[in-house]
C-alpha cells in the first residue's frame, strides 16, 4: 500500500542548492562564508528529512533546476538532473505557469511602480512562485528574504516561510495549509 503525501513544499533554488552541498574536508574554515554554508546546508538537510518524515511531497520548479544547470558543463548537467530527480518531483513551467507568472509580475509592478520584471532574480522568483501555484504547492520554503517578501505581499495562497525558521515549537516543519 502506497503512502499517502501531505500537500507538497516547493523549494527555491537555494535551499535545492544548500540541500546538495557536501560537506568540506576543511573544517578549520571559519570564514563567514562558510560558516553560513554550513549552517544553510544543515538547515536545509535537516527540513528535508523532517518533510521524508511527515510524508511531504517536496518540489523543485523547472526554473530552479535550470538555474543551477545553467552553470554546469554536460556531464555535471546531466548527472544533476538525475539526482534532483531521483530526490525531488519536478514541477514544468506550462503555459499555465507563463499565466500565472504574467499575473504575478503584472501585481507586483502594480505594487512596486517600478520595472520588477526587467530584475532577472525577480523575474525567475517569479516564474518560481508561478510553478508551485499552479501544481498546488502550499508552502514555499526559501533563504531568500525578498523572496518571502515578495510572496507576502502578493497575498498568494501559497505561504512562503524563511528555511532558518521552518520548525515550529512542537518540532514540526509548519502547519499544513
Amino acid at each position: 500500500m502506497a503512502i499517502e503525501l501531505e500537500p507538497s513544499v516547493l523549494i527555491d533554488t537555494n535551499v535545492l542548492i544548500f540541500s546538495l552541498l557536501q560537506e568540506k574536508n576543511d573544517v578549520n574554515d571559519e570564514s563567514p562564508k562558510a560558516r553560513y554554508a554550513h549552517f544553510q546546508s544543515q538547515n536545509a538537510k535537516s527540513f528535508l528529512l523532517k518533510c521524508i518524515q511527515n510524508h511531504r511531497e517536496v518540489c523543485v520548479s523547472s526554473i530552479s533546476l535550470s538555474e543551477i544547470m545553467e552553470r554546469l558543463n554536460d556531464e555535471d548537467a546531466k548527472e544533476m538532473f538525475s539526482l534532483v530527480s531521483r530526490f525531488y518531483t519536478i514541477l514544468p513551467f506550462d503555459r499555465n505557469a507563463a499565466f500565472q507568472a504574467g499575473r504575478l509580475a503584472y501585481s507586483l509592478h502594480k505594487l512596486d511602480a517600478q520595472k520588477s520584471s526587467e530584475n532577472t532574480k525577480i523575474r525567475n522568483d517569479i516564474y518560481i512562485l508561478a510553478t508551485g501555484l499552479q501544481h498546488n504547492c502550499k508552502s514555499l520554503y526559501t533563504t531568500d528574504k525578498v523572496l518571502v517578501n515578495q510572496a507576502t505581499r502578493l497575498s498568494i495562497p501559497m505561504k512562503p516561510h524563511l528555511l532558518s525558521s521552518f520548525e515550529s515549537s512542537d518540532g514540526s516543519i509548519g502547519p499544513i495549509y
